[in-house]
C-alpha cells in the first residue's frame, strides 16, 4: 500500500507528467555503493516520502514517528552524497569488465583524497578523516614502497596518467626511478641476448668454413 501511495504522490508533485515513478532503494551490505545510493533515491524522494508518513490512512502515526527524519538528518544525507558518488565512480571504473585500467588507481584515489576530502569543517569533518585513513592504510598510499607497485608502474607507462600531479613529490621520484631501473634491466637482458645470439652466429660461421675445408682437403 505504501509503495503505491508512494508513486501517487510522485505523480501529482513532479511537474514532468512523463517522468517516471521510482522506488526506495534499500541498504545491502554485500553491494558496494548501495549506502550512496539509498541515500541520492532518499533525497530524490523527500517531499513524496515526507507526504506518505504524514498522512495517516497510509501510516500508523506511532509508525510515521519512528520512520520520518528530523532536518539535520536529511541535511547530512545531503552533505555525505558529494563525498560518496566519487566513490561510486571510482568502484564501477576499477570494476569494469570490459578494460579495467590498473593505471587510474592510485591517481584517482590521491586526486580523491586531496580535492575531495581535503575540507575538514562542517557535519562530515569526521566521515572525511576516518575515509582519508582508511585508504591510505588501506592502499598504502604515503609509504615510499607503494612506488614499486604495478598499478603505480603502470601509471607511469600510461601517458594519461604519467604526471602524476596529485601524488606525494617523493613517492613520485621514486615511481621514476622504479620504472628506469625495469627499464633498465630490459635492455641488460637483451643487450646480452643479441650477444649471445652473435656468438652463436659465429660459432656456426667457423663451423661450416672448417667443413668446407676439410670437403677440399678431400
Amino acid at each position: 500500500m505504501a509503495s503505491g501511495e508512494l508513486a501517487k504522490r510522485q505523480t501529482q508533485m513532479t511537474p514532468d507528467k512523463d517522468k517516471q515513478t521510482v522506488k526506495l532503494i534499500q541498504y545491502v551490505k554485500t553491494r558496494w555503493n548501495s549506502v550512496f545510493k539509498m541515500f541520492q533515491r532518499l533525497v530524490e524522494l523527500r517531499w513524496p516520502v515526507t507526504a506518505v508518513l504524514s498522512d495517516k490512512s497510509v501510516k500508523k502515526q506511532a509508525d510515521a514517528k519512528t520512520l520520518d527524519m528530523r532536518e539535520e538528518y536529511w541535511a547530512l544525507m545531503s552533505d555525505l552524497l558529494p563525498l560518496l558518488q566519487p566513490l561510486q565512480v571510482m568502484t564501477s571504473l576499477y570494476c569494469t569488465g570490459d578494460q579495467p585500467s590498473a593505471s587510474a588507481v592510485y591517481p584517482t584515489l590521491w586526486s580523491f583524497v586531496k580535492v575531495d576530502l581535503q575540507e575538514k569543517d562542517g557535519a562530515v569533518a569526521t566521515f572525511k578523516k576516518n575515509m582519508t585513513d582508511s585508504l591510505r592504510n588501506r592502499f598504502a598510499m604515503t609509504s615510499l614502497s607503494t612506488a614499486n607497485h604495478p598499478f603505480v608502474v603502470a601509471t607511469v607507462l600510461d601517458p594519461a596518467m604519467k604526471a602524476m600531479a596529485d601524488f606525494p613529490d617523493n613517492i613520485r621520484a621514486a615511481a621514476y626511478d622504479n620504472v628506469r631501473a625495469l627499464v633498465s634491466n630490459v635492455e641488460g637482458t637483451v643487450g646480452n641476448g643479441n650477444e649471445v645470439e652473435s656468438d652463436a652466429t659465429s660459432q656456426s660461421r667457423r663451423r661450416n668454413v672448417r667443413n668446407r675445408t676439410r670437403e677440399r682437403q678431400r
